[in-house]
């Protein structure tokens, strides 16, 4: 199945797709019950998501957490990638062997911990840069030039914990979340959920999975034209302001 730009999408676009997901599976429960778990967990995410839509929660620190999020995301990639970058350097061939090291302890906890949900890649980037900091690996940093990288994500990582507890703070007579919380959380499981499809129309070989898979990618490409629609009304609004201006 294609790949979706969830990222793209609205908190109530990204409500309709999980809903629609959810709807196409759930036919599904009696004849295949390896999608049981999937459903069970797509549902339970789904009405947190359709709760906290419902409340329409709100803060000061939701915009802030947001971008510090991405501050976050851009600071691992960063980091990680030149690490990858020296793992095959040909100018200077000694820095493959440390780099390698580290991507090892990457990979360990999460190479791509940046996709992960906010409580998930905090407590991995918190293990992930503990075992870094560690005399070893560190020393490694400082071999092939990574620890300035590394301590820009370190940072990164430390202000969105600050602004989390915040949050959390806020939040201490509401038992529920925010939807802008829990966004990454269901661009992600939106994501393993289609991977997730693909398997089992590969190994089940049936008119019924194939049924399914056609009606999911008709009903996020219909979502995805909107989207694009929607981006590109307002890159047009956006233009015409500038040019009256």
């Amino acid at each position: 199945m294609k790949k979706y730009p969830f990222f793209r999408f609205q908190l109530s676009e990204l409500h309709l797709a999980l809903k629609l997901v959810i709807n196409f599976l759930s036919p599904l429960k009696e004849s295949s019950t390896e999608v049981v778990p999937l459903l069970n967990k797509l549902t339970h995410l789904f009405n947190k998501y359709d709760q906290a839509l419902k409340k329409k929660h709100s803060s000061a620190y939701t915009d802030v957490k947001k971008e510090q999020d991405v501050k976050q995301d851009e600071g691992f990639l960063s980091f990680r990638e030149f690490v990858h970058s020296c793992s095959y350097s040909i100018i200077n061939p000694t820095l493959r062997e440390p780099s390698l090291r580290i991507m090892e302890a990457i990979k360990r906890h999460g190479w791509s911990l940046h996709s992960f949900s906010y409580k998930d890649q905090m407590a991995t980037s918190i293990s992930l840069i503990n075992e870094l900091k560690r005399e070893a690996l560190s020393s490694d940093m400082i071999t092939i030039g990574a620890l300035e990288l590394f301590n820009g994500w370190n940072e990164a990582t430390e202000s969105f914990h600050t602004i989390s507890q915040t949050k959390v703070a806020e939040k201490a007579q509401d038992s529920g979340e925010a939807a802008t919380d829990l966004r990454k959380e269901v661009i992600y499981w939106l994501d393993k959920s289609l991977v997730r499809i693909d398997d089992m129309v590969v190994w089940e070989s049936s008119d019924e999975w194939v049924e399914i898979y056609k009606n999911i990618e008709e009903a996020l490409d219909g979502i995805n034209t909107a989207v694009k629609g929607r981006i590109t009304r307002k890159k047009h609004e956006v233009e015409a302001s500038e040019q009256a201006d």
